[in-house]
């Protein structure tokens, strides 16, 4: 992504005497400027005592994660993403920073970097060193896996701490992966990625949005690039939430009812690979009974959100990870775990397809 900083286009530069005591409005480690990070560390505890409402936000105890939207600039142009419809350029590195240090007081040891496309952010490997200074245990980097095709970045990511990198994958081809991203020759270099990072990074995990493209090669796909390395998968279910076109998107949504067969043929393939696979955003009473224990909402995680310039939130407690109940799910055995279900898809499909457990 683009440096959010520029001249105003004119050209003209107008020589100015800087006074003796003069102050520098920006803080340090912009315009290309790189200062140590445990200068940054300073400047982030120095900041952070005049960012954030210690009264209203993030009064829970015993955060364990949290996740960092850098910036929804990104060099793909996904069919139901709705991060092309944000506002161009990256949350300020004293912003990250502030955030890190939030965390870290929260108790958080997981530190999750996603986008947008994160691997554009001009400051990512001071912000993963200055999180490990800080003491997060686990850092994991979200991403279409474009910049990863590159060998040296895959091994300047583990330098500065990256520990994992999920992928985020769209098919088991280039046919499907290429046609959801618009992005020709993406798959190629996103398996080039993954092989790259099998070479550096500790552990490789994928992100698979289960457009229904993706669907009825999804067993595929595992079997696939877990060959290549992959350690664990999170099937991702697409939400029309957030898209001004929400009529095009939601032809891409399956209906939880036709996916049963392939999700069963997908964590079948993930059991003979010995490889890890849960599911995000379907209820447990739209899976098989066989694979409903492998539902994982957002809430397992402990994790906290947090957006350029917003406030960190519960993942929870986004409408992308449902928040929708029906009568009658008060009875069901699954509730206390079950986050429900999306305004989005009930709007699209209805609810006949959902029967309490």
């Amino acid at each position: 992504m683009l440096d959010d900083h520029g001249s105003d286009g004119s050209g003209a530069v107008t020589p100015r005497r800087r006074r003796r005591n003069s102050r520098r409005r920006r803080l340090p480690g912009f315009r290309g400027r790189c200062f140590h990070p445990a200068f940054h560390l300073i400047v982030a505890r120095i900041a952070f005592a005049f960012s954030f409402d210690r009264d209203t936000i993030g009064t829970e105890a015993g955060l364990d994660w949290l996740e960092i939207v850098l910036g929804f600039d990104c060099n793909c142009r996904c069919r139901v993403c709705p991060s092309g419809e944000q506002p161009r350029g990256f949350m300020p590195l004293e912003e990250a920073e502030r955030l890190c240090l939030w965390g870290r007081e929260r108790g958080a040891t997981g530190l999750w970097l996603g986008g947008g496309e994160p691997t554009l952010y001009p400051h990512l490997f001071d912000l993963v060193t200055l999180a490990r200074r800080l003491g997060y245990e686990r850092i994991r980097l979200q991403t279409n896996g474009l910049m990863l095709a590159y060998e040296k970045f895959a091994e300047r990511l583990a330098g500065a701490g990256v520990d994992t990198v999920a992928f985020s994958l769209k098919g088991a081809g280039a046919d499907s992966h290429d046609w959801v991203t618009r992005r020709p020759g993406g798959f190629e270099l996103v398996t080039k990625g993954v092989r790259n990072a099998g070479k550096h990074l500790d552990r490789i995990e994928a992100d698979v949005l289960v457009t229904s493209r993706c669907l009825p090669e999804l067993d595929s796909l595992v079997a696939g690039f877990a060959g290549l390395g992959v350690a664990e998968f999170v099937l991702w279910w697409p939400s029309t939430h957030g898209l001004s076109d929400k009529v095009s998107a939601t032809r891409l949504v399956p209906r939880f009812s036709e996916g049963a067969d392939a999700l069963s043929r997908a964590f079948d393939a993930a059991d003979v690979a010995g490889v890890g696979m849960t599911s995000l955003h379907t209820p447990p009473c739209a899976l098989p009974e066989g694979i409903r224990d492998r539902y994982r909402p957002s809430s397992f995680w402990n994790l906290y959100v947090a957006t350029p310039g917003g406030e960190p939130f519960r993942a929870e407690e986004s409408p992308m990870e449902g928040g929708v109940f029906l009568q009658g799910c008060s009875a069901c055995s699954h509730r206390r775990s079950c986050l429900g279900l999306r305004r989005d898809y009930l709007d699209a499909f209805g609810a006949d397809e959902f029967r309490p457990l």
